[in-house]
């Protein structure tokens, strides 16, 4: 199977959507920006994948809002450019390069049989369900934002 035939049949991380789709109803508006590593190629998957699965109709995030990176190390700038406040991520070490981003999430519910780190950080979670994920960020808004 080619990369590009996994990535069509990749299901939605189980709640995901909705999780978004909570998100942009309420504090972040307009404001939610998906912002990934890829190159040109699985760049372009990503987008087919999102506009087939209907995830701007459903979530209201932005086509425009999709930002693609060559290094995960680019992230951060990207975040800064774009004011980011709240992050989440499935990799620990794009996290500690967000050191601008006020509120880090890592999210491990998605690593399928991907090695899980030893330790994380409190403040990063970790979250195994976008549920709990979003109730995390939801939480962040009333203490700290």
């Amino acid at each position: 199977m080619t990369p590009g035939t996994r990535l069509r049949a990749t299901p939605a991380i189980v709640r995901a959507i909705e999780g978004v789709a909570a998100l942009c109803a309420g504090p972040f508006e307009g404001r939610v920006h998906i912002v990934s590593k890829a190159g040109p190629k699985i760049a372009a998957l990503t987008r087919e994948w999102l506009a087939r699965t209907k995830f701007f109709d459903i979530t209201g995030v932005s086509a425009s809002n999709v930002w693609f990176v060559r290094k995960r190390v680019d992230k951060g700038p990207l975040c800064d450019e774009l004011g980011v406040s709240h992050f989440v991520d499935d990799r620990l070490d794009v996290l500690g390069h967000l050191t601008s981003v006020a509120h880090r999430y890592l999210f491990l519910g998605g690593l399928g049989q991907n090695p899980r780190p030893s330790s994380v950080p409190k403040e990063y979670g970790p979250f195994e369900r976008w549920p709990d994920l979003a109730a995390a960020i939801h939480h962040s808004l009333k203490t700290n934002f």
